[in-house]
């Protein structure tokens, strides 16, 4: 039980790092070229997790559509325009408002798989949304009256929309054994 405890406490930390070695890895590589290396690493890692395993083949012809389209807009679009976002926003800015992703999660279940969505559930998600305004609008000095918002903020929302549309699309174009 403490593995399991540890290793998703070590998951939070890698995650919420993450948004700092992005930043600093922009002040390398310009935002393409630092999610192309990106890519090439992970793509390298799972090539060598997945094909000794097997399968990995067949399952991406089956499903080559649907991984083509959650590849290009959950994943490919999403890191452009997380690295675009940071380029031009705090990376705590854009930590805060990438929280959103599980509230826009719930709301494009409910609009396409039709899931519920309770009073509980909106509740929480106008907390999540209010809690997001208040992180990134209070860091001006002019604070939430100044209402400044720099060009990476649109962004990093727009790149939570496409990580929401990745998890729920992945419900609806690949088959249940995926």
């Amino acid at each position: 039980m403490w593995i399991a405890r540890a290793m998703a406490g070590a998951t939070v930390l890698l995650w919420a790092a993450s948004y700092l070695w992005s930043k600093t890895l922009l002040t390398w590589l310009d935002p393409i070229a630092a999610a192309e290396a990106r890519f090439v690493i992970s793509a390298l890692v799972l090539l060598a997790i997945a094909l000794p395993k097997g399968g990995a083949l067949s399952a991406l012809r089956k499903n080559w559509l649907g991984y083509l389209l959650l590849g290009v807009i959950g994943i490919t679009t999403f890191q452009l325009l997380l690295f675009f976002a940071l380029e031009h926003t705090t990376a705590v800015n854009s930590a805060v408002i990438m929280a959103l992703t599980p509230a826009l999660t719930m709301v494009g279940a409910a609009l396409f798989l039709g899931e519920p969505f309770g009073g509980r559930a909106a509740l929480g998600m106008a907390i999540a949304v209010a809690g997001a305004l208040l992180a990134v609008l209070g860091d001006s000095p002019a604070g939430l009256a100044g209402f400044t918002l720099d060009r990476g903020e649109p962004l990093a929302l727009l790149a939570a929309g496409c990580m929401a549309f990745y998890t729920v699309a992945s419900r609806r174009l690949l088959p249940k054994d995926v």
